[in-house]
């Protein structure tokens, strides 16, 4: 806008040029404003390779739990059952070396 004098009015035209200049302004400021929110919210954003790659590694790790889990069953039903022979084993020594 050309610098006029204070006390002159502002034409019609100068008025519309003024207010495009100032919407051309407002609405490039918005486009970017929203372009660096976009930015960061495709930089945060959880892919379907990320959840699908977080749900195998879980699914993995479950696995491995699980089959600790029947390992651990596994050894203490061994366990028990050596104690029950070690036990028996203990009974039939003590009448073998009994004296007659």
């Amino acid at each position: 806008m050309k610098k006029m004098n204070d006390n002159q009015p502002v034409t019609r035209g100068e008025f519309k040029t003024e207010m495009e200049s100032v919407r051309s302004d407002i609405i490039n400021a918005v486009n970017f404003s929203m372009k660096i929110e976009t930015d960061a919210i495709k930089q945060d954003m959880m892919t379907k390779t990320d959840k699908q790659e977080i749900l195998s590694r879980f699914d993995a790790f479950a696995q491995r739990s699980e089959d600790h889990d029947n390992k651990v069953l596994f050894h203490h039903r061994r366990i028990t059952d050596l104690e029950t022979k070690a036990a028996d084993h203990e009974t039939r020594l003590t009448r073998l070396e009994s004296p007659k």
